[in-house]
């Protein structure tokens, strides 16, 4: 039987928006462009902020497209390429996104 995994991310605060994290092996576009798969119209984000990949059963952050806005893990400036686990928080700009991890 195949293992199903529920991979997504909530917006920390009202409106507490849901945004899946699509298909596994994938390549998942985090911006302010409305063809971002994670798109976050908000002021202090990107356009193509930042690029997830899903490797070897983990998640990472794998490039920062655009390096004059902050991305933050759990509060502090990460290297990239990093891992994302469950319950971490991701901050883009003034958005934190809480990454949930669901099998």
């Amino acid at each position: 039987m195949q293992e199903i995994w529920n991979v997504y991310f909530v917006l920390v605060g009202p409106p507490y928006t849901k945004f899946p994290v699509p298909g596994r092996g994938g390549r998942t576009l985090i911006g302010r462009a409305v063809t971002c798969e994670i798109f976050l119209p908000q002021p202090g984000v990107a356009k193509h902020h930042a690029v997830l990949h899903q490797r070897e059963g983990y998640w990472h952050m794998c490039e920062s497209l655009d390096r004059s806005v902050r991305t933050l893990l759990n509060g502090t400036v990460p290297s990239v390429p990093f891992s994302i686990i469950d319950g971490d928080l991701l901050t883009i700009g003034d958005v934190v996104l809480k990454f949930v991890s669901e099998s």
